[in-house]
């Protein structure tokens, strides 16, 4: 979000306009340019009329078949490398945005994402990391599914 006067120092005075950039995690379903329509009329319908709403992009949201039988044989392999059902976390749909409706839609293949990573490694932040273990536990489960 941006607003106003932004240089050193500081200024009170009100800004003339405001920026903000937002994104929107869809669910299968959805259409990117539709959601987009959606927020703007919510904005208009709360006073906001004066608002530009600017789509940049959208990715087509998807979710493989959990119970396909590669993803299954996924999990149990990361079950297996990593040490147990409860040392592994399955999540349906990931945050990550990605061209994985297209891999399916034109492959028809579940499709499913995987890392590797620790508690503290701070994805995404200045600080993200991963130990040389974790890197090597990941290599051994990529060579156990392959």
């Amino acid at each position: 979000m941006s607003g106003g006067y932004e240089g050193e120092s500081v200024k009170t005075v009100l800004p003339k306009h405001g920026v903000a950039k937002f994104d929107a995690r869809l669910v299968p379903g959805q259409v990117p340019e539709d959601i987009a329509k959606k927020v703007k009329a919510q904005l208009v319908k709360n006073g906001f009329d004066d608002i530009k709403v600017e789509f940049t992009m959208g990715v087509t949201p998807y979710r493989s078949d959990m119970d396909a039988p590669i993803i299954k044989e996924l999990i149990q392999t990361a079950e297996s490398v990593y040490g147990g059902e409860d040392q592994v976390e399955v999540l349906p749909t990931s945050a990550g945005t990605g061209p994985a409706w297209e891999f399916n839609h034109y492959l028809n293949a579940p499709i499913a994402a995987f890392g590797i990573s620790h508690a503290a490694s701070g994805p995404h932040a200045p600080n993200e990391n991963v130990y040389e273990s974790d890197y090597l536990q990941g290599i051994d489960f990529l060579e156990q599914f392959f």
